[in-house]
C-alpha cells in the first residue's frame, strides 16, 4: 500500500530540510526555485515548458522529463524509488497559470488550458507512481493570512492568498 502526504508551510519552514533523512530510497523533484542541497537522487527543473514535458520530457529539445529520471534512477539502483518529492507543487501550479496566462483568454481558455495540465499532473501521480507501488510526497508553500495588514496566525493553504492575487493577476492580463 502506497502512501499520498502533502506537507504544507510557508517558505523557509522546512520543508526541503525534512528531505535530509529520506536516504536513496527517495527520488526529488525540485522545481521551488533554489539549488537542491541534500545528497539525495534528485532532478532540478529550472525551466517549465508545459506538464507534458515537465513529466515526459521532449526528445527533440532534449528535454529530460521526471519518467526519464526515473528510469535512469531504476537503472542505477536496480529498482525505482519509494519515494518520490515533488518540491513544490505550489510552484508548479504558478508555472502551469503563467504559461496559460501567455494566450489570450477567448471563452475561459486559459481556466480550461490550467484545469487540463493539472488534469495530466494528478494522472500521473496516481497512475504513473502511486500504482506502481511509489509514496507520492508533495511539498507546498502556504502563506500566513493577513487583515489589514496585520498577521491573524491563520495560515493559508494554496489556493488562496498568493495564488488569489496570481489568479486576480491572470484575469487582469486577459
Amino acid at each position: 500500500m502506497t502512501i499520498k502526504l502533502l506537507v504544507n508551510a510557508i517558505a523557509g519552514g522546512g520543508k526541503t530540510s525534512l528531505l535530509e533523512s529520506m536516504g536513496e530510497d527517495t527520488f526529488v523533484v525540485s522545481r521551488d526555485g533554489k539549488d537542491f542541497g541534500f545528497p539525495l537522487p534528485h532532478m532540478l527543473v529550472t525551466n517549465y515548458v508545459d506538464m507534458t514535458t515537465f513529466i515526459y520530457g521532449n526528445e527533440k529539445e532534449e528535454i529530460e522529463g521526471v519518467v526519464q529520471k526515473l528510469e535512469k534512477y531504476e537503472e542505477k539502483f536496480g529498482k525505482y524509488p519509494t519515494n518520490v518529492v515533488i518540491d513544490s507543487v505550489s510552484q508548479i501550479t504558478m508555472d502551469v497559470i503563467d504559461v496559460a496566462s501567455q494566450t489570450a483568454n477567448v471563452y475561459g481558455s486559459q481556466g480550461a488550458e490550467i484545469t487540463k495540465e493539472l488534469a495530466i499532473f494528478t494522472k500521473f501521480l496516481h497512475e504513473d507512481l502511486e500504482l506502481n507501488g511509489m509514496n507520492v510526497i508533495l511539498m507546498n508553500h502556504v502563506t500566513e493570512e493577513k487583515i489589514e495588514g496585520k498577521l491573524t496566525g491563520i495560515y493559508l493553504p494554496f489556493g488562496q492568498g498568493k495564488f488569489l492575487a496570481k489568479g486576480e493577476q491572470v484575469r487582469l492580463a486577459a
